[in-house]
């Protein structure tokens, strides 16, 4: 089931079978483990991953079919379905929410003019798009604070940056320079309570930015030590 979404006395996960895959969401008593509700039936293909839960909803994305689902936490029937689908992976990502509890998520497959979109939490309708290069997708590298959203942008032959985007609008604000290491990027962001950018470059240096409000300062790096496979990460 992977990842876990829990709000009030409520949790959701989803229940997999791999011989045919097929995945259901259910939610559970977070105190009892009492099963509360499952998903709607969406076919037997369906691979439903929650992506969310908050007030407004559970959010979910069919894996099979790309389309993205806000369920009613009260009973898991469906509020709306997404107009457009989504290329997510949703055990290896989830929703970033607006200041107004709007959802982030990926555009369609191969629609780089639209490889991230932002869905109305009540409706599902798209509220606008940006258009980014990604070298891996779907891409799981998102973070935000405030009102930016953070992306490592770029492709296998395009120069890998930081951006950020006004998550009130999808507009591009600015670039960092380019990041030195490999061509793609798996790894993903993370920032701190103080607003601070946490990330490894793919084969490069783990980095610590600050968004200055005007662009990016790098407060410092450290090159990770190799061994084989494994990288190891040793800071005073």
């Amino acid at each position: 089931g992977m990842s876990i979404y829990s709000f009030g006395e409520l949790f959701v996960t989803s229940r997999v079978d791999f011989s045919p895959y097929h995945a259901i969401i259910v939610c559970r008593d977070l105190l009892t483990g009492a099963l509360v509700w499952t998903s709607p039936d969406l076919g037997s293909e369906s691979i439903l991953y929650p992506m969310g839960f908050n007030e407004d909803a559970v959010y979910a994305h069919d894996y099979y079919s790309g389309y993205f689902y806000a369920l009613d936490a009260s009973d898991g029937s469906i509020k709306w379905v997404s107009e457009n689908t989504s290329y997510t992976f949703a055990p290896m990502d989830g929703v970033i929410y607006t200041c107004g509890r709007d959802l982030i998520i990926n555009g369609e497959l191969g629609s780089w003019q639209e490889s991230t979109i932002c869905l109305d939490n009540e409706t599902g309708e798209v509220l606008w798009t940006n258009h980014n290069l990604y070298a891996v997708t779907p891409n799981e590298t998102k973070a935000a604070y405030n009102d930016h959203l953070y992306m490592i942008t770029g492709a296998i032959n395009q120069p890998i940056k930081l951006v950020a985007v006004d998550m009130r609008t999808g507009e591009n604000l600015y670039y960092s320079e380019e990041l030195p290491g490999d061509g793609d990027q798996e790894g993903p962001l993370a920032v701190g309570p103080d607003g601070t950018i946490f990330f490894c470059r793919d084969g490069g240096d783990l980095y610590a930015v600050n968004d200055n409000g005007s662009g990016f300062d790098i407060l410092w790096t450290h090159t990770p030590i190799s061994e084989g496979l494994h990288k190891n990460y040793v800071i005073d």
